[in-house]
């Protein structure tokens, strides 16, 4: 294949993921590069170097420390430290750099001190685990006040509805009994009215008769 260790595909593809073995050395095992600076002395190995060659005034800019974050407790300083790490991190870590390892030295992590990590995470994972539960429950219980207070809103806006429909009816009865009241009257008027047409009208036949007589 192209993407080989120590070809061009190869630096292309891996970037970043590269060991820095295979910077250093050939496939054949060949020094390419002459001094090695350790990244966690870089800046007093820097400058022992410049210094070795009289280029003391060359400096490597000044580190720029990231802001602290504290996202479920599971970070530390804002940085995926050690113990961010489960067995499978280191174990993917010690495969993939064992060159590395071995080459510059590095100590491998002891059974005793991956342990100790190992139940510090497990218990920063519970506690992270209880604090999402907990927020999971705060946020459902908000949810159930929100559910609860709309509920109350629409059974407020229902009886609101019931009450006009209510007074619409009794309005609409009291319109219908009025209507006939007046009926009533306009009617007892006309059989009054009547009445005394008819009244009249006997008391002129009466007075008729009286004066044939």
């Amino acid at each position: 294949p192209n993407n080989v260790a120590g070809t061009a595909e190869y630096f292309l593809d891996a970037g970043h993921w590269i060991p820095q073995y295979d910077y250093i050395y050939t496939e054949n095992r060949t020094k390419l590069v002459q001094h090695v600076l350790r990244f966690e002395n870089l800046t007093q190995e820097f400058d022992a170097l410049m210094e070795r060659y009289n280029l003391s005034y060359l400096k490597l800019p000044k580190k720029q420390h990231r802001s602290s974050s504290t996202i479920g407790n599971m970070t530390e300083a804002g940085k995926f430290s050690v113990y961010n790490m489960t067995r499978r991190h280191v174990q993917i870590i010690e495969n993939l750099y064992w060159n590395d390892i071995v080459e510059f030295q590095y100590p491998v992590m002891s059974n005793k001190i991956k342990n100790s990590i190992f139940a510090r995470n497990r218990n920063l994972y519970d506690q992270f685990k209880r604090e999402i539960v907990i927020r999971q429950r705060k946020a459902a219980e908000q949810q159930k006040k929100v559910a609860e207070k709309i509920v109350k809103q629409i059974k407020a806006a229902e009886n609101i509805v019931k009450a006009t429909t209510t007074q619409r009816k009794s309005a609409a009865e009291n319109t219908v009994k009025q209507k006939k009241a007046a009926e009533n009257t306009v009617k007892a008027a006309t059989t009054q009215k009547k009445s005394a047409a008819e009244n009249i009208v006997k008391q002129k036949k009466a007075t008729t008769t009286q004066k044939k007589s």
